[in-house]
């Protein structure tokens, strides 16, 4: 794995305010010991405060988020200049942030450092309860480099949530609270990472994204006997479908097959994380080839199905950033820990994915939180660890994308 760990003699001033690409409107959105709370309002447009404006403005924006989710996503923003004329735009509606929640709860933790933020990064299923990827991609700024991290889905979380892995939490807020609140709330304190903003995008959306690109090519090493869900669209059942082997042009169902797939990996859900990897570092090549009509035809057909709290000015902020973020730049490891059949006290005997917290805390520091004074411990990480004895880690060190690009 190339090491894009900033400098630790670098020192980080927490900054004014934490919305580094707006002005000079700001709210508290809320404070805890040793970190710096903020919730941000841009200085010229808010995304939730303009829906009834003209739909060509809409579309405009929705453009401008689409390029950049997909640089977040896939660490690869050539197309995000595209939408850097677009400024004349009305706001994205979707923003769960500020869905007003009715009772008390921990606060959100955000970055306390200028030119360092935290994206929450989310595929959900069909049902929009379950959410099969989960990724937090840490981008600095300063360095113009991207760590992120995988959180497999099967992780322990705790018995407090259905079936107690990390993919239930999302659709099983407490009463009175958001869902993406609940997710990020924890990966704040179960994982000890602050989260500045989220994207979440369905099922449907995923694969209306991949068609309007084209589809994506990659390099199978055999035949693959993935999942076709387009009919539960429609209330019927999936059927299987056969890709590969040799380089093959992944259509946007065939796509969601791929980075769903685990049945046929002896490592199950580890096997389907590193295949995921795979496929973003693919998916980030194909982003050099994209053209504005396709971009265009991205925003008309898969933009619906997007949430997002980003406004218009950290939009163009971030295009203008990360349109220079080379792929060597850019690592994506996964949670360390094992699989398998355990039984918590107070739980049910289920498949999880237990985490090795020593480890996970080693990397956090190293790749995740090296801008802090101080190290997160095991202690203080609120994740449990449930193996029984510890073994090897069930999921490959991970690299730079542009180590993930396989060839024939």
């Amino acid at each position: 794995m190339k090491e894009n760990k900033p400098s630790k003699k670098s020192v980080y001033k927490p900054p004014k305010n934490r919305d580094i690409f707006s002005s000079d409107v700001y709210k508290t959105r809320s404070k805890r010991a040793k970190s710096k709370i903020v919730k941000t309002a841009d200085g010229g447009v808010d995304l939730s405060s303009m829906s009834r404006r003209a739909g060509k403005k809409k579309r405009n924006v929705k453009l401008i988020v689409t390029n950049v989710l997909l640089s977040i996503l896939f660490a690869f923003s050539t197309i995000a200049t595209v939408g850097m004329s677009l400024v004349d735009s009305d706001l994205l509606k979707k923003n769960e942030i500020d869905q007003k929640e009715e009772g008390t709860f921990e606060d959100l933790v955000v970055s306390t450092h200028e030119n360092v933020s935290y994206f929450l990064i989310v595929g959900t299923d069909l049902s929009q309860n379950l959410t099969d990827i989960i990724m937090v991609a840490c981008y600095d700024l300063d360095n113009n480099s991207m760590n992120i991290l995988q959180i497999p889905r099967d992780t322990f979380i705790g018995i407090d949530t259905p079936t107690a892995k990390v993919n239930a939490v999302y659709g099983n807020p407490r009463k009175g609270e958001s869902k993406i609140k609940a997710l990020i709330r924890c990966i704040n304190y179960k994982f000890g990472l602050p989260i500045d903003h989220y994207v979440t995008v369905t099922i449907p959306g995923f694969r209306k994204i991949i068609d309007a690109m084209g589809g994506v090519e990659m390099y199978l090493d055999r035949k693959y006997t993935v999942e076709d869900s387009r009919p539960m669209d429609k209330g019927g059942s999936a059927v299987n479908i056969t890709i590969g082997p040799g380089n093959v042009i992944l259509k946007g169902y065939e796509a969601e097959g791929f980075v769903r797939h685990r049945n046929s990996y002896a490592k199950g859900d580890m096997g389907r994380v590193e295949a995921q990897r795979r496929f973003y570092a693919a998916l980030a090549k194909k982003m050099t080839s994209i053209s504005f009509s396709q971009v265009t035809e991205i925003l008309t057909t898969g933009i619906n199905e997007i949430s997002t709290d980003l406004t218009l000015g950290q939009l163009l902020g971030y295009a203008e950033k990360a349109h220079k973020l080379d792929l060597s730049q850019v690592n994506i490891m996964a949670v360390p820990g094992q699989a398998g059949t355990y039984k918590p006290q107070g739980g049910y005997s289920r498949s999880y994915y237990s985490v090795h917290k020593q480890q996970l805390a080693d990397m956090l520091n190293d790749y995740f939180r090296p801008y802090e004074d101080t190290v997160i411990t095991v202690d203080e990480l609120g994740i449990e660890e449930i193996h029984n004895r510890e073994q090897q880690n069930h999921i490959e060190d991970g690299g730079s994308l542009d180590e993930f690009i396989e060839t024939e």
